[in-house]
């Protein structure tokens, strides 16, 4: 029998994951993690639903995970869609299961998933402004950190 490792045994292996990032995605009093205007939590959350179905993913939602996409099985895990930014890094890891990109060890390949899921999400967000494309930058400056320390 195959074992099948689920994305959340996944995640704790993954503890330096966003490091740069973690605390933005907390912080509801950041200036950049106010609601965007007419752009409600209710709506992200019903476009991250609708996402779900389309791209048939099972989606795990709890405050203890990590934000990560496991493309093989087709899991996403993420926190409670909260505020702007979490919208925005569900989306990222949507994205990861939506252009179905593989899932192969080779840091380059690693690095061109990260942007071409980061590019997915931009394209499909309802609202797309600075502050996203700040919290892009830092999150794919933080996938360059991690590569680097493993070669």
């Amino acid at each position: 029998m195959e074992t099948r490792y689920s994305q959340f045994s996944i995640d704790r292996n993954r503890k330096e994951f966003m490091k740069i990032s973690l605390k933005e995605l907390h912080d509801n009093t950041l200036s950049y993690n106010i609601p965007i205007e007419n752009l409600s939590i209710k709506d992200m959350n019903k476009h991250i639903k609708e996402l779900k179905s389309k791209y048939d993913i099972t989606l795990y939602v709890d405050e203890k995970y990590a934000f990560a996409a496991l493309v093989v099985f087709k899991e996403v895990s993420i926190r409670p869609i909260t505020t702007y930014l979490r919208y925005i890094a569900a989306l990222h890891e949507i994205g990861h299961i939506a252009i179905d990109d593989g899932n192969t060890p080779d840091e380059k390949q690693k690095m061109i998933r990260e942007k071409n899921a980061w590019e997915w999400a931009k394209k499909n967000s309802l609202v797309w402004n600075k502050n996203a494309d700040k919290f892009m930058t830092k999150c794919i400056h933080s996938h360059e950190i991690d590569c680097a320390k493993t070669k």
